[in-house]
């Protein structure tokens, strides 16, 4: 007699990479392109503070629903238009590998030049953000490499923002982002850095129920209002479920 296998609650909501977002790194706290986990037209934030495609045309100030984040592990060779020679996809809660353990492996012919000209291990690891625009029916995925201080914080805050709200309203919620900006520290004063300014939730279908990811019209995404082809608006987390308790005035 077969039993029914019932799935546990956070088992059902590790279905991409926001709940099995993991940033770190086996053996250290902290640590290009071509590959098959690129999606659509390839967009990155320039050192002049602007979104723009592979091709440098700017992208407009528009809604893009942020589907999915993957984190990835290659190596690369020294001719980068090939591709990555060994590439890795991460699983849910999975750490980066020790790069410098990697890297230690491969002889010091095979490896590639660094941004500052000293030489750089072929093992790297890249977080690759998956957005999507309605009104072009249009992909886009930017990649923060390890490397990359700020790209790396912005996408770690929209993982963080995204677990946040699925801790209260279930797993089927997903950010609604427009390609922003914001102040960062540095070392030698401060910069913009890329940011995911979230401007409003949406999730899919019954509450629970896991389906195939279906765009909304940009209309739905704006205005809210009630549910329309199995696309829900979210209500904000209070203060009370945020903290389990009132706040007193």
């Amino acid at each position: 007699m077969s039993k029914e296998v019932q799935r546990s609650d956070a088992e059902q909501r590790a279905v991409d990479g926001f709940d099995g977002f993991e940033d770190g790194m086996e053996g250290s706290d902290e640590q290009q392109l071509n590959s098959r986990h690129i999606q659509g037209q390839l967009i990155k934030f320039t050192l002049d503070y602007r979104w723009v495609t592979k091709d440098g045309d700017e992208l407009p100030k528009t809604n893009l629903l942020a589907i999915d984040i993957l984190r990835v592990v290659q190596r690369w060779g020294k001719d980068k238009t090939q591709g990555p020679l060994e590439e890795r996809l991460l699983g849910p809660g999975e750490k980066f590998p020790d790069f410098d353990k990697l890297n230690e492996a491969i002889p010091r012919s095979e490896w590639l030049e660094g941004f500052n000209g000293q030489p750089r291990g072929p093992w790297q690891g890249a977080f690759f953000v998956h957005l999507f625009e309605e009104n072009k029916v249009e992909k886009y995925t930017f990649i923060a490499n390890l490397t990359t201080i700020g790209a790396c914080i912005a996408v770690r805050e929209l993982a963080e923002k995204v677990q946040w709200k699925r801790r209260f309203r279930g797993e089927s919620v997903y950010a609604v982002v427009r390609l922003s900006d914001t102040y960062m520290h540095t070392r030698f004063g401060g910069r913009q850095r890329a940011h995911f300014d979230v401007k409003c939730w949406i999730t899919f279908g019954p509450s629970g129920e896991v389906k195939q990811l279906e765009a909304p019209t940009q209309q739905k995404l704006e205005q809210s209002t009630g549910e329309q082809g199995g696309v829900k608006p979210v209500a904000p987390v209070t203060a009370k479920e945020a903290t389990g308790d009132e706040i007193q005035f």
